[in-house]
């Protein structure tokens, strides 16, 4: 299975800064495509905090990948956004090793 790697380099990912992260999600999505890969990796190591409007955009690029037949994964979440998943409810829905 060939991994496309999504690194985003956002520690907080917030209000301030949400539409920068959509746009580089966006690109990394077309770049997973333009390679044929069959699993989107959202590698989160820099990642620490996610307001509601980076929730949105991971459900929403998960969203996208799943309707054509993709795999997507995240990587390296660190326990205090896993926290964060669980009272969500997203945990359970944005597959996370």
């Amino acid at each position: 299975m060939k991994e496309y790697v999504f690194k985003t380099d956002f520690p907080r990912i917030d209000s301030t800064n949400a539409f920068d992260f959509q746009d580089e999600m966006e690109e990394g999505i077309e770049d997973f495509y333009a390679e044929d890969a069959d699993m989107f990796v959202v590698d989160m190591m820099k990642t620490t905090y996610l307001s509601s409007a980076g929730l949105r955009i991971l459900a929403s690029a998960y969203k996208k990948i799943k309707a054509n037949g993709k795999n997507f994964i995240m990587r390296n979440v660190s326990e205090g956004l896993r926290d964060l998943f669980d009272v969500t409810g997203l945990s359970g829905y944005l597959p996370m090793e």
